[in-house]
């Protein structure tokens, strides 16, 4: 049975559920709501997360050690309930055990701890996924949290910019059918730092960049420079995404290590692009943080 746990510091609430260890509200000190409220009418989830891979694979199978595995879309931890591990006024841990359920579409023992904690100014998510199998573990990993945007009332979608910390090539991955087709180049970001908020900039899906400079992006109002700063500095890529021809009130910015599948790779998971291999024994850790910009 799902069950969700409130956190606080200082005048920052949030909240967080044992179904796919999620937060699924954060209010920072300011008053205003920064993650996406799940409303189900336009977007029912918060902040999800992407393991063992990220995106579609191709037919929802991969191929381990040459055995194939039917998969759904970013894998199977987002919709798994997890059991509390620890819980402190500002923090929570959730937990993710290998079971016969997962080992039918990913055959390893494994341990996922997925801990929020949150501040004044914002939240971090740390993700803790340790091998306990004897074979390495070949895994994708990605963070899917939302953003309200506009942020403040009498605001327009495209009152909002991101801001890289660096000039970017403009390089990504595009994918108009839910798989990789080949790369090409954003151009309203190639040789800048930023870009203004269009819903038809996702009239293709995602904005998948694949060849990021930077390792910290900032949601911000243009008028004032209010807005939020997303820092990613574990992860390989970045996906700007939100449901094509919605014209949503949100905007979902994306840390991953990992993408769907691209229409000429192998089908072995140890070959997919961005891929992760843990060893016997061993644990890979991420984290990203959001932090206000006021």
């Amino acid at each position: 049975m799902e069950q969700t746990y409130a956190l606080s510091c200082g005048k920052a609430r949030a909240t967080a559920t044992t179904l796919g260890g999620e937060l699924t509200s954060y209010v920072a000190a300011n008053g205003v709501h920064y993650l996406w409220d799940g409303d189900p009418a336009v977007r029912a989830t918060h902040a999800q997360m992407m393991f063992p891979i990220v995106g579609f694979a191709i037919e929802d199978t991969v191929r381990i050690a040459g055995v194939p595995y039917q998969i759904p879309k970013h894998g199977f931890a987002r919709t798994t309930p997890f059991v509390l591990k620890d819980r402190q006024e500002d923090s929570i841990t959730f937990t993710l055990r290998a079971d016969e359920d997962t080992q039918r579409m990913y055959p390893f023992a494994f341990t996922l701890d997925t801990t929020h904690r949150i501040f004044a100014d914002g939240f971090s998510t740390t993700y803790r996924i340790a091998n306990n199998s004897s074979a390495p573990m070949p895994m994708c990993l990605g963070g899917h949290p939302g953003f309200h945007c506009p942020l403040f009332e009498r605001d327009a979608f495209d009152d909002y910019e991101l801001v890289f910390e660096m000039q970017e090539s403009g390089v990504l991955a595009q994918a108009p059918t839910g798989y990789v087709e080949g790369y090409g180049v954003y151009a309203p970001l190639a040789g800048k730092d930023r870009f203004t908020l269009t819903h038809s900039a996702f009239d293709h899906d995602a904005l998948i960049f694949s060849d990021l400079a930077s390792r910290s992006v900032r949601m911000l109002r243009k008028k004032d420079g209010r807005g939020l700063q997303l820092d990613f500095p574990d992860f390989d890529i970045l996906a700007v995404w939100q449901e094509a021809y919605k014209d949503a009130p949100y905007i979902c910015i994306e840390p991953m290590s990992g993408h769907c599948a691209c229409l000429d790779e192998t089908g072995n998971f140890e070959d997919k692009p961005f891929v992760k291999i843990v060893p016997p024994g061993g644990v890979y850790e991420a984290s990203y943080r959001m932090c206000v910009v006021d």
